[in-house]
């Protein structure tokens, strides 16, 4: 026998070089099984402490979110006002300032510098004879297009009709909301002449 046949037909000490490289696979195959086992024990320790230190955490932020709840509770924040000297806070607007708020959102809809008129693309309140009051808005969102929503009342003196408009991702109030409350209220007028 020569060559590799020969090679591994030899013998130390009674064993073969072939039993001998076997077993030698064999245990280093047992050695690795061993060493991943002990490592996944190490990271399952990891993880355990990972998600003990996770729900210690959660813990600690329901106790602090009813910590504040509790300090935002109406009659404490009146107490604390007293404390300090606030006073009650006035609740009511005066005349004077319920027609300057009037004439405020009666300008978001006439005014050149109006949301819903001079600056908006659509124009939605040109030509209005109704004599409306409003207020654009515009909400972040999570996608790339803002919310869009736009309230109103008319008419502006002594209000008979209010409506509201929000569309999802829509863009700017004036441009998207104010159109569809103009049509609303234009077929509440056209109903009621």
């Amino acid at each position: 026998m020569n060559g590799f046949a020969g090679f591994l037909s030899r013998s130390l000490r009674g064993v073969r070089l072939v039993e001998f490289g076997a077993l030698l696979v064999l245990l280093v195959m047992v050695l690795g099984v061993y060493l991943a086992k002990a490592s996944a024990g190490r990271e399952r320790g990891d993880i355990t402490s990972i998600q003990s230190q996770i729900d210690e955490d959660s813990k600690r932020l329901r106790l602090l979110q009813a910590e504040v709840a509790h300090l935002e509770e109406p009659a404490r924040l009146g107490r604390l006002a007293d404390e300090l000297g606030l006073g009650p806070a006035q609740h009511e607007a005066t005349a004077d300032q319920l027609a300057s708020i009037r004439s405020a959102l009666h300008q978001v809809t006439t005014a050149p510098n109006g949301t819903a008129a001079g600056f908006s693309v659509a124009k939605p309140f040109a030509g209005d004879t109704h004599n409306i009051a409003g207020k654009t808005g515009t909400a972040e969102s999570s996608q790339e297009e803002p919310h869009a929503w736009f309230a109103a009342f008319s008419p502006t003196d002594g209000a008979k009709l209010a409506s509201v408009a929000m569309v999802e991702h829509g863009g700017e109030g004036g441009d998207v909301a104010a159109p569809i409350v103009r049509k609303v209220i234009d077929a509440y007028y056209n109903a009621n002449p």
